[in-house]
């Protein structure tokens, strides 16, 4: 009886030692993207998925869900059950800046766990050729010697692409003008033509290497591979410039931490395969891998940084 009693015991003792979720994933888990096929959100998330399915031996289904700028698809990930089963991966809008533009039905921090950044935004500061400079130092002087007649292009209002022109505004002291488009390709398309004669997108770097746009800087924390000569903003002379545009995996509120961090860790590790790094920079993005401490950290940072530019510049959808 007390072997007996000591065998039960020392079964009670693995079962309490060993993780509640040791066997996750058990069946398919659920990606929700908060926008449609084909675009950057989408881009990283399908970069992700089969490494995850193969390391796994479970599928991870991309499931679309766009609309209201990523904001419906946040809200359906923020109600879904936290079971470690269904994940956001999103790019960083819908978290960081348009909350502070209107109200949306979700809170970033309430509502979600982080689970790493997954991939980076690689965009560049590109002006026309006509303005005639070549840096970005000479482009602000240029701009305060002619306050008011630079104007810079943007995918629309309460845009990346327009906070990143905000941010130069900001942190340089010059008056140039935003003209929001529909969309980052008319915005391309105008910088071209020279209607307008700065714009801070990803779009423009074929036009760079073709020469038909000069690019001053990389809005980025590296330098891009295929443009070894071209500086980031902070190594142009700007220390404080910060417009970050990224992506992460999220996970609804009571999804339990031990499968967070199972799925955290694969993700860095995934984030280090060729394979994946080749697939995210061809599609002008670079491959990030964090734990759920550091994103979070990241995460405060960049919504205090852009409710503080919003409130400061008082810009509005309109």
């Amino acid at each position: 009886m007390f072997a007996r009693s000591l065998l039960m015991a020392a079964g009670l003792a693995l079962a309490i030692a060993a993780p509640a979720n040791a066997d996750w994933p058990e069946k398919p888990v659920r990606i929700i993207v908060p926008y449609a096929p084909g675009g950057s959100g989408d881009n990283t998330a399908r970069a992700y998925q089969d490494k995850l399915s193969e390391k796994f031996g479970q599928q991870f289904v991309i499931e679309n869900r766009g609309g209201a700028a990523g904001a419906i698809g946040i809200e359906a990930a923020s109600k879904a059950e936290g079971d470690g089963y269904t994940f956001l991966q999103t790019p960083m809008g819908g978290l960081v800046i348009l909350p502070h533009l209107r109200n949306v039905p979700y809170d970033p921090f309430e509502d979600f766990k982080p689970v790493s950044r997954t991939a980076e935004t690689v965009a560049a500061m590109a002006v026309h050729p006509s303005l005639g400079v070549n840096t970005v130092k000479e482009f602000i002087a240029l701009a305060k010697e002619k306050p008011g007649e630079i104007f810079f292009g943007s995918a629309g209002q309460g845009t990346i692409t327009q906070m990143r022109g905000e941010v130069l505004k900001d942190v340089a002291g010059i008056d140039i003008v935003h003209v929001p488009y529909r969309g980052s390709g008319e915005a391309l398309n105008d910088l071209l033509a020279g209607h307008v004669q700065v714009n801070f997108e990803g779009n423009v770097l074929p036009h760079g290497k073709a020469g038909t746009l000069k690019l001053l800087a990389f809005i980025s924390d590296e330098r891009h591979p295929d443009f070894p000569d071209v500086p980031t903003m902070k190594e142009a002379g700007l220390e404080n410039y910060e417009a970050p545009s990224w992506h992460g995996m999220l996970a609804p509120k009571g999804t339990p931490d031990d499968i967070i961090k199972k799925l955290s860790d694969a993700l860095i590790e995934i984030s280090q395969t060729p394979e994946v790094k080749k697939r995210l920079i061809d599609v002008g993005l670079m491959a990030r891998g964090e734990t759920p401490e550091q994103m979070g950290a990241v995460m405060k940072q960049h919504y205090d940084l852009f409710g503080d530019l919003i409130k400061r510049l008082d810009i509005k959808i309109q």
